[in-house]
């Protein structure tokens, strides 16, 4: 039973509850599809890390938006179900991913007959949900970024000097020590330093504000009837290689720069306390970025994770915007 993999029958006449690998730019990779009725629009999901899969999680944090929307998750080449360790580096840069992304959306028009679809990142989902509105603009009807990641640099500077600050404010000498080995970015060793960091602004709550990032995903994982214990070592397995082939592109990047307009509705949900995407930056980047229509929702007790430590409202907003 430990190894089993299946997703919870939908009971209705016109439902979709599948767990399914497709061909994309000649990869197998995974799809989470629920929906009450296959008449409804489609909301995709761009997960974040890179490598942060999502299908081991989804029903337990979307399970509401089933009711009026197509709901596809999609554990992106190299992570969650669609890790393999032979995956080539030249499969999985920033190009490459978008190229996924367009191919993944134009099979579930054709398959589910729509025009467009609602596209939703969150994290690095989000940078390579904008490159791929602005490039594909013709396929998408919304876009909403979740925690957007806006510049490589420029947010791993603000993410350091936030945990600098938290440090010395109480007098962490471990956590300055920590800060001090590993310099300011860019690190003499990127993937030592973006570790440390990382561990520091989840452990000054600039991650989760209230819990921890173990709490939010490995115990729904472990629940989940969509991930065995094999996939939970893919999970792990598959955030390293993410990170290893996308973390340093993705360092080089500036939405500010590279992404200047829309031309469909832009909705950013922040967290009043991220520091790993943080908001300050998505809401400059937000204030220059043209688009027919745009909004922020804000999410005052949250940091990096607000569609999962305020999902009620995270999924009630998600319904007026796109219903």
């Amino acid at each position: 039973m430990m190894f089993l993999r299946k997703t919870q029958k939908i009971e209705t006449a016109n439902g979709v509850a599948e767990l399914v690998k497709v061909n994309l730019g000649g990869y197998e990779q995974w799809l989470l599809i629920r929906g009450e009725c296959v008449n409804n629009p489609i909301i995709l999901f761009l997960h974040g890390g890179p490598g942060t899969a999502n299908i081991g999680i989804a029903t337990a944090t979307q399970k509401q938006l089933e009711k009026n929307f197509i709901v596809v998750n999609w554990d992106q080449l190299g992570a969650g179900l669609s890790y393999s360790n032979s995956i080539p580096k030249e499969a999985m840069t920033i190009e490459k991913m978008i190229e996924y992304t367009k191919e993944l959306i134009q099979y579930l028009l054709s398959r589910f007959e729509k025009k467009k679809v609602y596209l939703i990142g969150h994290s690095w989902g989000s940078l390579l949900g904008i490159l791929t509105a602005q490039k594909y603009p013709q396929y998408i009807e919304k876009y909403a970024g979740v925690s957007q990641v806006v510049g490589g640099q420029e947010t791993e500077k603000l993410c350091y000097e936030y945990c600098l600050t938290k440090a010395k404010s109480s007098n962490d000498r471990k956590a300055l020590s920590q800060l001090r080995k590993i310099n300011e970015p860019p690190y003499d060793d990127w993937m030592k330093g973006l570790q440390v960091r990382s561990a520091l602004t989840s452990k000054f709550g600039g991650a989760v504000k209230n819990g921890s990032l173990s709490s939010l995903y490995l115990k729904r994982m472990l629940k989940s009837k969509e991930y065995n214990l094999v996939d939970i070592y893919r999970f792990m397995a598959g955030f390293s290689l993410s990170l290893k082939y996308l973390w340093p592109e993705v360092m080089t990047m500036n939405l500010l720069d590279e992404v200047n307009s829309l031309s469909m509705p832009v909705y950013f949900f922040l967290g009043k306390h991220d520091y790993s995407a943080p908001s300050s930056l998505a809401e400059a980047y937000f204030s220059k970025l043209k688009a027919d229509h745009k909004e922020i929702i804000w999410f005052e007790n949250s940091a990096h994770m607000c569609n999962l430590e305020e999902q009620t409202k995270f999924i009630s907003h998600l319904e007026s915007i796109f219903v």
